[in-house]
């Protein structure tokens, strides 16, 4: 494993973001930790990010909890964080992405559309670091999409497994419908 640390500046030089992330050799991400802003990458947050290379990854609940002593969880470009990002998401934590255009670049901004929560989407790195820091400076804006975090877990399609279930079967009904009158296979999608 290796370990690459990113710090974005304000226009002061100080730093108000930093993001620890643990890398694979082959360069998918292995694990994101998201830290509080204002807060440079520390000795703290340093450990923290050792420890999970040495460990591996703390018990769910323990993992969870941690994720919402953050602010902000900064997205990777390329491979989204995907599970990581997921996580962070259900326990409370509004991710900023840059959606790029393979479909490992996607993920988090799909998880976020699915959310109701496409402002937190950027398409390239100006917009990217320029949402990052106007969120870090701004608390309230920082409150507010959390709290539509929280609300939209139990209520938008993302974390919503009985709707996930409902439309599985009513694909699967597609599928049986589609080979008994013998056609191909096709996209199917329902409403």
């Amino acid at each position: 494993l290796q370990r690459v640390e990113l710090a974005i500046e304000a226009h002061e030089g100080d730093v108000v973001v930093g993001l620890g992330c643990l890398l694979h050799a082959g360069g998918d991400l292995a694990e994101a930790l998201a830290l509080r802003v204002g807060r440079p990458l520390g000795r703290q947050a340093s450990q923290q990010a050792l420890d999970l290379a040495d460990g591996g990854m703390p018990p769910l609940a323990q993992h969870l909890a941690r994720q919402r002593l953050a602010d902000l969880f900064l997205d990777t470009w390329r491979i989204n964080g995907g599970t990581t990002a997921s996580d962070a998401l259900w326990a409370g934590l509004p991710v900023v992405t840059r959606m790029g255009e393979s479909p490992m670049s996607r993920i988090a901004g799909s998880m976020l559309t699915a959310l109701g929560m496409p402002e937190l989407v950027t398409e390239d790195m100006v917009s990217y670091r320029q949402l990052i820091l106007t969120l870090a400076h701004d608390a309230s804006q920082r409150r507010a999409l959390r709290e539509r975090l929280q609300a939209a877990r139990y209520s938008e399609k993302l974390f919503n497994t009985t709707l996930y279930t409902r439309h599985m079967e009513q694909l699967y009904l597609k599928m049986v419908q589609r080979l008994r009158a013998g056609l191909p296979p096709d996209h199917l999608a329902v409403e």
